[in-house]
């Protein structure tokens, strides 16, 4: 399981049995999945096999909460590290869409590329995004860059979508 992270207005803990609600309203969410990987929705026992999963040391997933009362409004993680290339996926999510905009997830994907750089020795992280998610200006404040582009990779509200490679190297981290 990952380390609790804290900052200044979030604080991302490892997901639990408890959070079953919040992951499955999350994995269901249609608007949230349009803008995702995920696309299909999902019942209550795959989300719980998932949540078992994740003591897999490939992914470390954190539940995004508000640091004054610990609602939780969303995910944050690096998946897939691979120890030996030292890189991992950065994927955030936000469900509701009164809580995005707000800098939480600007401050959770800080706390996790602290944690990916310092504590698992990342030498890249990097992501897709599609073209026209507001995600991506996020990324790019953070220091992601642009690194190529997957013609029609997804199709997503109700079109064909490019999807954005983006990478952040180390020594372009702010930290």
């Amino acid at each position: 399981m990952p380390p609790e992270l804290r900052g200044k207005r979030v604080v991302l803990r490892a997901p639990a049995e408890a959070d079953l609600p919040f992951l499955l309203a999350f994995a269901n969410d249609p608007d949230l999945r349009g803008w995702l990987r995920f696309t299909m929705p999902t019942t209550q026992e795959h989300e719980r096999r998932w949540l078992e999963g994740l003591d897999d040391a490939r992914d470390r997933v954190w539940l995004l909460c508000e640091a004054d009362d610990g609602r939780v409004v969303g995910c944050v993680g690096l998946h897939g590290w691979d120890p030996v290339a030292r890189h991992a996926e950065l994927g955030l999510g936000i469900l509701a869409p009164a809580d995005r905009g707000r800098g939480l997830g600007a401050e959770a994907c800080a706390l996790a590329l602290r944690h990916g750089f310092e504590a698992m020795g990342l030498q890249r992280v990097w992501l897709h995004v599609i073209e026209d998610n507001p995600a991506r200006r996020l990324y790019e404040r953070l220091g992601f860059r642009e690194e190529g582009r997957l013609r029609r990779h997804l199709y997503k509200r109700g079109a064909w979508r490019d999807a954005i490679a983006m990478g952040l190297l180390r020594e372009e981290w702010r930290g």
